[in-house]
This record gives C-alpha cells, structure tokens and sequence, in this order.
C-alpha cells in the first residue's frame, strides 16, 4: 500500500532511482527481465530459426568443399546477418500482433516461412552432399500422407527444384 506522501513513478524513474540506490546491474537487470519476459513467447520461434540458419551454413559448407568451391568469410557474414534479421522480423512482427491485434497467429506463419525458406535450404544442401534427392523424397512423402487423407491436392514441386545433382552449384553453399 502506499503512503499518503508516496507517488507513482514511470517505468523509467523507477530505473534511474533503482540505479542510484543498487548500481546499474540492478537496472539492467530489470530491464534485462522484462525484455525476456514479453520474448518468452516467441523463444521457440527464434530457436528454431537460429538452428536452422546455423545448419544451412554448416551444410553449405559442407557442399561446396564436396563440389571443391571457394569458402569465404561473406558466408558466416551472410549468416550471422541472416540470424540478426530473421529474429528482428519475428519480434517486429509480435510487436504489432500483439499491440495492433492481440494475438499471436501471424507471428507463427513468418516464423514457419522463414523456418520453410531454411530448411529448403538446408535439404538442397544435404542432397548435394549425399547424392540423394531428399526434396522430392520429402514431397512423395508428403503426397502419400495427403492420399491417405484423401486429399486431391499434390504438393507442388517447387520451380527451382532440385532435379539433377549435377547442376550448376548455387552461390548458396557458403552461407
């Protein structure tokens, strides 16, 4: 309860006179505290993506030394650039979710597209390396899982898909 003499104070006084009377560990603390609290619910989201992006560099490495290409200090940038925005589109788009709409839905369909755009790129990097075609391996057993439902719809093969391991190697591999 507060006293008669007592006033309400803003986040932010309350973080200067926090830092003032315990030091600025405290102050952080908080702020640090806060800031976990309300990306707690999107953890999984920027785990998740962070994976991924991380095994798409380690597998495009891993294929462009099978296909004797050039490895570059621009693919770890590329990644860690790749982390850095990923994460910020997912929390922008809590952000506005959650202020603008108050739900979490579109937050989960970028952070499945982008999960989506990763793991593609990861596949096409494991076939090059294997030699097997795990993309069309992925979509026959997605087509078949589909059948059983009986659903009509197929899923696609993609334009760009992986036909013939003997193409030209995307500048992909690096990143």
């Amino acid at each position: 309860m507060r006293g008669p003499k007592q006033a309400s104070m803003s986040f932010e006084q309350l973080l200067i006179e926090l830092g003032k009377a315990h030091g600025v560990k405290a102050a952080l603390s908080i702020v640090l505290a806060w800031l976990v609290g309300h990306l707690l619910p999107i953890a999984g989201f920027l785990a998740v993506g962070v994976v991924l992006v991380m095994s798409d560099w380690i597998t495009g490495i891993s294929a462009a030394l099978q296909q004797k290409e050039k490895i570059t200090s621009r693919g770890l940038l590329r990644t860690i650039r790749k982390i850095i925005f990923y994460c910020l589109a997912i929390v922008l788009v809590l952000i506005v979710e959650t202020t603008f709409f108050g739900s979490k839905w579109i937050v989960s369909m970028v952070a499945t597209y982008i999960a989506l755009v990763e793991l593609y790129s990861n596949l096409e990097n494991i076939s090059k390396i294997t030699g097997t075609n795990v993309l069309a391996i992925v979509r026959e057993a997605i087509n078949g899982q589909l059948k059983k439902v009986n659903l009509k719809t197929k899923v696609p093969a993609p334009s760009d898909q992986l036909t013939d391991l003997e193409e030209e190697p995307s500048q992909n591999h690096s990143s």
